[in-house]
Formats: structure tokens, C-alpha cells, sequence
């Protein structure tokens, strides 16, 4: 669970990092309602809102998730999740890299 929550917070600092510095504006932000909260709120307003959701839902699936279901651990889901979000902090990585050294 700590590392979800450090990768959902790195994933928030590049999203902003991204949106201030690319000429892609809130269109670097692909998620629809991320975006829809950023419009209505503004950049860090939104983006801190849309992380403390993905943060409250990832909790009370890994308190309530010791439970089994079909077998499986609930919890268990937070290994492919932290891959995924490793794999995008990359792809941000490699974005902000292509927009800021041109």
C-alpha cells in the first residue's frame, strides 16, 4: 500500500509537472474525469482531489480486501497496479523529457 501511495503521488507532481511545461496544457492529462476536475477546479485543486480518491479506494480495498473472493486475495491486485503505475511514471518521464529538451 505505501508504495501505491508513492507512486500515485509521484504520478500527481508529474502530471502537474506536465501540464505547466508541455504545450499539450490539460490535454496532457488523459483521464476524462481527471480532466473534468482539473477544468472545474483548476491544476492542483483537481489533480490533489483526484488523487486522495484513487488513494481512499485503494485503502478500503486493502483493509477490506483480506478477504477471499473466488480464492484470491483482494490485495493481491496491488502488485499489477503498482506495475502499471511504475510503467506510466516512465512514459511521464519520457514525456517531460521530449517537451523540455525539445
Amino acid at each position: 500500500m505505501a508504495i501505491f501511495i508513492a507512486l500515485q503521488l509521484a504520478d500527481g507532481i508529474l502530471t502537474y509537472l506536465g501540464i505547466i511545461y508541455s504545450s499539450l496544457g490539460i490535454n496532457y492529462e488523459m483521464n476524462p474525469f481527471v480532466t473534468f476536475l482539473i477544468s472545474k477546479t483548476g491544476i492542483a485543486p483537481g489533480l490533489f482531489i483526484s488523487k486522495i480518491i484513487s488513494i481512499i479506494t485503494a485503502g478500503i480495498l486493502y483493509f477490506y480486501g483480506y478477504k477471499k473472493a473466488y480464492g484470491i486475495r483482494l490485495t493481491a491486485c496491488f502488485y499489477p497496479l503498482n506495475i502499471i503505475m511504475f510503467c506510466i511514471l516512465i512514459m511521464h518521464l519520457l514525456v517531460l523529457n521530449t517537451f523540455l529538451n525539445g
